[in-house]
């Protein structure tokens, strides 16, 4: 379990439980044992090799895209990939291991994002609200990923599984802002 003094939204934490919001068809929960680091390497085989011999996943190369399930790599620039996962809390130290004769870093960053998920079937809904991409599943697939804005609040977007469900990051310091975005819109959806 997470440490609640670690998590911005601690002061919304109840008995140890992070922060959770219940709305009219739509739950928003902070994740604070999903583990985040930075990776960062040149796009050549031996890079590759050495990702998908620690990670499981082949990196792609494509902008926003996806590979992996847990470790999930998402591709923020070239050369860059923001990897989650919930069973590996020391994958930045066995990536670091791998890659040390490489021209590549890797950097924890649960301490730089938080993420959230929303769930249920009004979740696209209440984004919508906030963020001008076409959250649809014809349109947003399980699996995309894409860089965004929701009320003007920079964030990662990403659709696990499901057509109900989405993974939320954003940066540490504007966490609070979009929670409260987040409840003030469910809140008025509910009205």
């Amino acid at each position: 379990m997470a440490d609640p003094e670690l998590s911005p939204l601690s002061l919304l934490w109840v008995d140890g439980q992070p922060a959770r919001l219940d709305g009219t068809n739509v739950t928003v929960v902070e994740q604070p044992d999903r583990h985040k680091l930075i990776l960062r390497g040149e796009e050549d085989r031996e890079f590759r090799r050495a990702v998908k011999a620690c990670t499981g996943a082949a990196l792609s190369f494509d902008a926003d895209a996806v590979s992996g399930n847990d470790p999930c790599c998402m591709m923020l620039s070239p050369g860059e990939w923001l990897i989650t996962s919930t069973t590996r809390p020391h994958l930045d130290r066995e990536l670091a291991a791998v890659l040390q004769p490489m021209h590549a870093n890797v950097f924890n960053a649960n301490s730089a994002w938080v993420a959230f998920n929303l769930s249920g079937s009004n979740a696209h809904i209440l984004l919508a609200q906030g963020c001008n991409l076409d959250l649809h599943p014809h349109e947003f697939p399980t699996g995309t990923f894409s860089q965004t804005t929701i009320a003007r609040i920079p964030v990662l977007i990403f659709r696990p599984s499901g057509d109900h469900q989405f993974d939320l990051y954003v940066d540490r310091s504007l966490a609070m802002d979009l929670w409260l975005w987040l409840r003030e819109t469910a809140t008025n959806m509910t009205s």
